[in-house]
């Protein structure tokens, strides 16, 4: 890990105290001390959690390890205000990204989520791989007219025949000077297709990976490029939140931070807001009747 350092800084007993008790342990024990964690100091100060002998170390992380180190990262980036210190974590979240594991996956999503949070002024990705497989995870299984939108995704039986046979399917092209990491993003969605349960996981990757890859782009190719592949997009993130029944929580909560997401950027502020008059003005008559029986 990089870290810009401005001034030396002394560490508060507390914190050393539990870094010590981290770094005491094996590496493949390492989740261990970090089950526990929980914010219990003053106000945060992203120096004082630097071990830069401790971090330079490049070993095999276990799974638990990993969930807990990316658990423990984003309470201590919600906690403070300088963490814009932390210069490296692009390199080491995309490559996580890569992971077979969706909790991986998940847990790097909302650790990157926790960074951008309240970041002073507008945070560009600097990483073009990064950036890259935040696109890749945003596009999910395909579009609307494909029968493969997002609300049909999230739901039971929600795809017909077709559409359910082609989420499970990749189609790729190989070339010898191909990087088949290209192609992770959209193996996993296939593979998760097959299931209700890992579906909607992924159908959370998806809007997690969307809400970063908003409020940190600084190309706007991209999210003209997703728009103009998924332009009911928008429309169907309304629309789920509608679905209190049959659609989780989770996913209703994730639609309704992409929106917020959404009206950080004014140009797309009118286009958020008439999805919304328009999903009301449906949402409110049916209601009306649920309710009058």
């Amino acid at each position: 890990m990089k870290l810009k350092r401005r001034r030396a800084v002394e560490v508060p007993p507390k914190i050393r105290s539990f870094i010590n008790s981290v770094t005491a342990v094996p590496l493949e024990n390492i989740e261990g001390p970090l089950k526990g964690f929980v914010w219990e100091f003053d106000k945060g100060d992203f120096h004082h959690w630097v071990e830069d002998n401790f971090l330079d170390s490049d070993p095999p992380f276990p799974r638990e390890a990993v969930l807990q180190v990316l658990r423990v990262i984003r309470i201590i980036l919600e906690n403070c205000t300088n963490k814009h210190f932390y210069s490296s974590y692009e390199q080491h979240l995309s490559s996580l990204l890569a992971c077979t594991d969706a909790d991986v996956v998940e847990a790097c999503l909302q650790t990157l989520a926790a960074f951008l949070k309240k970041t002073v002024g507008k945070y560009s990705i600097r990483d073009a791989a990064l950036n890259s497989k935040l696109f890749a995870l945003a596009q999910g299984w395909g579009g609307k007219e494909e029968g493969l939108g997002l609300i049909a995704c999230a739901i039971q039986n929600g795809c017909g025949p077709i559409a359910y046979e082609l989420g499970c399917t990749l189609h790729f092209e190989f070339y010898a000077s191909n990087d088949s990491t290209d192609d992770i993003p959209a193996l996993k969605f296939a593979r998760a297709f097959g299931s209700l349960a890992t579906r909607q996981q992924y159908a959370c990757i998806r809007l997690y990976a969307f809400i970063v890859l908003v409020q940190a782009n600084s190309d706007a190719d991209d999210l003209v490029s997703f728009f103009n592949t998924e332009p009911e997009f928008v429309n169907e993130l309304v629309s789920l939140l509608s679905f209190e029944d049959v659609v989780l929580e989770k996913i209703r909560i994730l639609c309704l931070l992409s929106l917020v997401a959404l009206c950080q950027d004014r140009s797309r502020q009118p286009t958020v807001l008439t999805a919304v008059t328009i999903g009301w003005a449906t949402w409110n008559p049916i209601q009306s009747h649920a309710e009058g029986h």
